[in-house]
């Protein structure tokens, strides 16, 4: 509508390199809002979530030996605020 707008305005005497400027602004203002309808409705990927969710499901196997070799030459307490941080 505001591409119309502009056109019937340039028709009644509007310069066109302002027309031009109004379409240009409408064209970016569609533009940015489309970008944030388009992050409210999917936002993350599904695949980017499922490989998020098996990461962390394997993590703890990962990990896990290499703090039962940390816990052989230290304390608990230290693994375990190693293993937080």
């Amino acid at each position: 509508r505001l591409s119309a707008a502009a056109e019937l305005l340039k028709a009644h005497g509007m310069p066109a390199n302002e027309a031009a400027r109004i379409n240009q602004y409408h064209w970016l203002l569609r533009r940015e809002f489309d970008k944030l309808r388009h992050l409210k409705v999917y936002r993350n990927p599904e695949e980017i979530r499922a490989f998020s969710y098996v990461v962390v499901m394997v993590q703890p196997f990962l990990y896990g030996p290499y703090f039962m070799y940390i816990l052989e030459d230290t304390n608990l307490v230290f693994v375990l605020a190693f293993s937080l941080f």
